[in-house]
Formats: structure tokens, C-alpha cells, sequence
């Protein structure tokens, strides 16, 4: 009897393909006040000294989302999903699987964001939004600047 493994050859090169993948998670752009995206990110995920000697807290964004059980079981249903989905005549449709969970990762995180709960702005924060007619107490989205320049790509 001989054993046919011309599949299990062509499953294990799949694999090795999918193992040099990756899903990317960042903001990009510049933000109005002249700082990248991605720097006002960082700042709102760890916090920052202020010059008055105050500090802008840590909201942690990124990790609250990707440490959250129930948004990482989601994600893991729908990525069993999109793999059955993309899987026809003994092969993965990669990028497509990809895309997805890089479309799901961004959607979680702006879902994480929304929903403002975090640490609170302070007054003086508060305040100086009132004044310049930004009704949003949620920390994050008064302009939707930094929430809109989140993005994927995928690497292969």
C-alpha cells in the first residue's frame, strides 16, 4: 500500500506561509496639533508628564481590548469562521483571513475606545473642550482624528 502525502505536503508549505504572516494594529497620520497619530496613541495607552507638573493618565486602550476575555474570545470565534469560510480544494485563502481579523482587531479596539470607560477627563480638560464647542466627555474621540487613523495591514 502506498501512501498518497502530496496534501500533506502541500498542508504543511500552508503552514510555513502562514507562520511568517502577521496582522499590523496602528494609528497613522498626523493629529491637528502637529503630534503623529501614533504618538497621541501611545501617550493615551501609557500617559504622559504635562509640563505644569500634572500627568495625563495611562487608558490603555491596546491592552484593555486585547486583555479583555470576551473580546479575544470574539475574535477567535470569527476568525474560526473566516477560516472555514476561506478554505476550499485543500488550500487557505490567507489574505482574506487576514483582512478580516485586521478589520475585527480595529473594529474592537474603536469599540474599546467608544465606550469611555476610563479614567475621566479632567475639568480642565472638560472645560477647554466646551470652549471650543466639542460636547464629547469620552476621552479619545473629541475630534475622531485619532479613532479614524487606526488601521491594519497585513504582512506576508
Amino acid at each position: 500500500m502506498k501512501i498518497d502525502d502530496a496534501n500533506l505536503k502541500k498542508f504543511q508549505k500552508q503552514l510555513a506561509r502562514l507562520n511568517k504572516m502577521r496582522v499590523r494594529l496602528g494609528a497613522v497620520g498626523m493629529h491637528e496639533g502637529g503630534i503623529s497619530n501614533s504618538d497621541l496613541f501611545i501617550i493615551q495607552e501609557y500617559g504622559a508628564p504635562l509640563k505644569n507638573g500634572g500627568r495625563i493618565p495611562a487608558r490603555a486602550y491596546l491592552r484593555r481590548t486585547f486583555q479583555n476575555q470576551t473580546v479575544l474570545k470574539g475574535i477567535q470565534e470569527r476568525t474560526q469562521k473566516l477560516i472555514a469560510k476561506n478554505y476550499s480544494n485543500g488550500e487557505f485563502n490567507f489574505d482574506a483571513i487576514l483582512t478580516g481579523l485586521g478589520e475585527d482587531m480595529v473594529g474592537s479596539l474603536r469599540e474599546t475606545i467608544t465606550r469611555g470607560d476610563t479614567v475621566p477627563l479632567a475639568d480642565s480638560t472638560l472645560k477647554a473642550r466646551r470652549k471650543k464647542g466639542i460636547a464629547s466627555t469620552i476621552p479619545g474621540i473629541a475630534t475622531a482624528q485619532m479613532i479614524n487613523s487606526l488601521q491594519y495591514e497585513t504582512v506576508q
